[in-house]
């Protein structure tokens, strides 16, 4: 009795041992995983211009319009996982509505006599929408205190959502010497390019899994839209975009 005793306290050592001796999982620390949500402005960007010419009155008419860059409210959400140390991932999508009246210029030829072309302008909405996926690469630097910061750099694929024009309607009755552009003709077109990102997100930990933060990020993607009798344009998409939200570590 006692050497099977003596058997069983000699294995109930040997298994606790090796139990002991189990290489355990790194416990996961805050910030391995970070969600952030944020609310900002796209303070800078391109303006969208167009040149063309299109038959009026059997002389073309050539049109320009400008829609001069407006800075608009975007909506941001992303992951980031740490890999080792102070590398990781992100992906991030933002999204930047933009509507702003475009100035719309042109010459229309006489209805009577040729090569006596006749000056009219005016403005015209026009919509522009542009959503975003960031692929980054991310630096999480050392944290000082509560501050965290971390350093993006990566891909962005940009899908551009833009109304254009493709003809004007002119108002110009007799005797045809003082037209006015009446309204414009327009047509939505859409590309998806790829750019680049750049940025930097700083995160103040106020509890230990959740904190407030602030990003500040720099795209640019380009474009060729075409849209019927307008042609191709070429569209910028992207610029500097600031802003806050919230974040939460796992």
């Amino acid at each position: 009795m006692s050497v099977f005793i003596a058997s069983m306290l000699v294995l109930h050592a040997t298994l606790a041992g090796a139990q002991a001796r189990r290489p355990r999982p790194p416990a996961r620390r805050p910030g391995d995983l970070t969600v952030d949500l944020n609310v900002g402005a796209q303070v800078t960007g391109d303006e969208v211009t167009q040149q063309f010419s299109i038959p009026k009155n059997v002389e073309p008419a050539p049109i320009s319009v400008r829609q001069p860059f407006s800075s608009g409210i975007f909506v941001d959400g992303g992951v980031t996982k740490r890999v080792r140390r102070r590398l990781g991932v992100a992906i991030g999508v933002s999204f930047v509505p933009r509507d702003h009246d475009a100035t719309v210029s042109a010459s229309v030829p006489h209805p009577v006599f040729f090569n006596k072309p006749r000056a009219v302008s005016g403005t015209t909405p026009l919509s522009q929408s542009q959503t975003a996926i960031h692929i980054d690469a991310a630096y999480l630097a050392p944290p000082r205190g509560r501050l965290w910061v971390t350093l993006l750099g990566g891909v962005s694929i940009v899908h551009i959502q833009q109304s254009l024009v493709t003809d004007i309607n002119v108002a110009d009755p007799f005797p045809f010497d003082a037209p006015t552009l009446s309204s414009a003709v327009t047509t939505n077109a859409s590309a998806t390019p790829i750019g680049f990102n750049v940025g930097v997100d700083l995160t103040w930990r106020r509890w230990r899994r959740a904190g407030l933060g602030a990003l500040v990020r720099y795209s640019r993607a380009s474009a060729t839209l075409t849209a019927g009798a307008a042609g191709a344009t070429n569209v910028v998409a992207g610029g500097l975009q600031t802003g806050a939200g919230v974040r939460i570590s796992f």
